[in-house]
């Protein structure tokens, strides 16, 4: 239980861009991570599939 505590999801929002210039009233753009996972971590994370459950 303590191992899967220590798996989070991150979810970075930038600001809404068009190629070099910033777009007024545009949807943000959303990047999801996982943060770093130790080896025990990561065959507990593919054993249970947890990635079904992440946003992105």
């Amino acid at each position: 239980m303590e191992q899967l505590k220590g798996i989070k999801e991150i979810t970075n929002y930038y600001p809404a861009q068009s190629g070099e210039k910033l777009r007024q009233g545009g949807r943000p753009r959303s990047e999801c991570t996982l943060t770093r996972l130790d080896p025990q971590q990561e065959q507990i994370f593919r054993t249970l599939q947890l990635g079904r459950f992440l946003a992105g």
